[in-house]
């Protein structure tokens, strides 16, 4: 299968490219500010040079990750997020449907697009959304670009994921590892305020990577549901997770009254993040697909230990 990747330089990005390429896959990963080694450096948001660029490789699937991911970017500049969020994805799912060149697209979105009150048993794909913040919204869209792209003929679907982790470049990469950072300041005597209102489903990005693998090759003999979920299943909060680093930290850190404990929602003028978000595996384990994922804290444990050898 011939694979294109977008993000690829990214958290999620580099591990779906690796994770296609380890199955055998003929991949090409594009990458815009960051674009090295294998990568291939292309501006999504030029439909003409996306345009030649699918016509020379030919992708039966594309994987797009590419996003602006950061609520607090997306509220600061709109409409830069519109171009990437929105605008993006709705001319990928119509190249998708060109007679000439047709291909799978598997949009990955968020449990941002939801309003934070989830069920006991999680949002199903089908549930009522209501995004709290510029964001979700964006990534709604997003959705809401492809889905008319597969009523219009299109093959493919929606992905939703929560926060992630993984292997980073840098911790500010993902949500949960820049939490590293933040008992590390706290450690050292700096006061940290720590959310422990909302509740978070943190998955890896290997996890979900192969879950990407497993969807592409269903793809190719089953008709995929319009909207799927995929979480993890073990329940946090940033103040329980920054517990948890500064535990397994060597040496374990000591964080006195430093992190700041916060048990109420945002403020008047801060971004709305949605309280529980917590994502239904039913519909897509209905499917087929493994949705076992790593365990959290082993993870972490043996991350934090090669990262301070």
């Amino acid at each position: 299968m011939r694979v294109i990747v977008t993000g690829a330089s990214g958290l999620l990005g580099r591990a779906v490219f690796a994770a296609f390429k380890e199955a055998g896959h003929e991949v090409k990963g594009t990458a815009y500010s960051r674009a090295a080694g294998d990568l291939v450096k292309l501006d999504l948001q030029n439909e003409k040079a996306v345009e030649t660029f699918f016509t020379d490789f030919k992708p039966n699937c594309v994987v797009h990750c590419a996003a602006e991911r950061r609520p607090d970017a997306v509220e600061g500049n709109p409409e830069a997020a519109k171009k990437l969020n929105i605008a993006v994805p709705a001319h990928l799912s119509a190249l998708s449907r060109s007679p000439a060149l047709p291909f799978t697209l598997i949009y990955i979105s968020t449990d941002y697009v939801f309003d934070g009150h989830a069920p006991p048993t999680g949002y199903e794909p089908d549930a009522k959304t209501g995004p709290t913040n510029a964001y979700g919204e964006s990534k709604l869209a997003g959705e809401e670009a492809v889905l008319e792209g597969l009523k219009a003929g299109g093959k493919g679907c929606v992905l939703r994921v929560p926060v992630l982790y993984g292997k980073a470049e840098k911790h500010s990469e993902s949500a949960i590892n820049v939490l590293v950072d933040s008992v590390r300041k706290a450690a050292a005597g700096q006061p940290v305020k720590m959310d422990d209102w909302a509740t978070r489903y943190p998955t890896n990005v290997t996890d979900v990577a192969r879950v990407l693998v497993d969807l592409a090759a269903k793809s190719t003999s089953t008709q995929l549901p319009p909207i799927l979920n995929f979480s993890a299943q073990q329940l946090y909060t940033k103040y329980t997770i920054s517990l948890l680093f500064s535990k397994l930290h060597n040496p374990p850190l000591e964080l006195g009254d430093n992190l700041v404990r916060v048990t109420h929602g945002p403020k008047p003028g801060e971004t709305i993040r949605p309280r529980d978000c917590h994502l239904s595996n039913r519909a897509i384990e209905a499917l087929g697909i493994d949705t076992r994922t790593v365990n959290f804290e082993q993870w972490w444990t043996e991350y934090l230990r090669s990262e301070q050898a």
